[in-house]
């Protein structure tokens, strides 16, 4: 929010120092908050990123997700990624999987239902000879 009051395009410290610098401090003391290593944070050269939504946060999520897993299977394989997600996933993880690239019938949608609080169980969970690239959950 305090970046945003900037009016800046923030995309890299060349672009715009203050506003990178700014998220660098946020990052640090939300790891801090959270109590996470210390390998985590900004100042041990490492840290995080503040995203403006959460189509954001899923697609670079799930980018990243598929990078590693394609890293580790070959990238001709991209057809075997699956990408999980409950029935009550906002409609934003389906559309991430489409930008980056899983096949449409590779997005599974697992259902729930109200006697088990709205969650997957494992046993709804078939692989079928894929490689299962990411499972989300949702909360809220």
């Amino acid at each position: 929010m305090l970046s945003t009051g900037f009016n800046v395009v923030g995309f890299n410290w060349m672009s715009s120092p203050a506003v990178t610098d700014l998220e660098s401090i946020v990052m640090d003391w939300l790891g801090k908050m959270l109590k996470l290593p210390k390998s985590f944070l900004f100042s041990r050269n490492s840290g995080g990123v503040l995203q403006g939504t959460t189509c954001e946060a899923i697609l670079c999520t799930l980018t990243v997700a598929r990078d590693r897993m394609l890293n580790r299977i070959g990238r001709e394989n991209i057809g075997k990624l699956v990408v999980y997600g409950s029935d009550q996933t906002h409609c934003a993880l389906q559309k991430a999987a489409h930008i980056v690239g899983i096949f449409p019938n590779n997005f599974r949608a697992v259902a729930t239902s109200k006697e088990f609080g709205f969650t997957s169980t494992q046993h709804t969970l078939e692989v079928h000879g894929y490689v299962l690239s990411l499972d989300t959950s949702s909360m809220g």
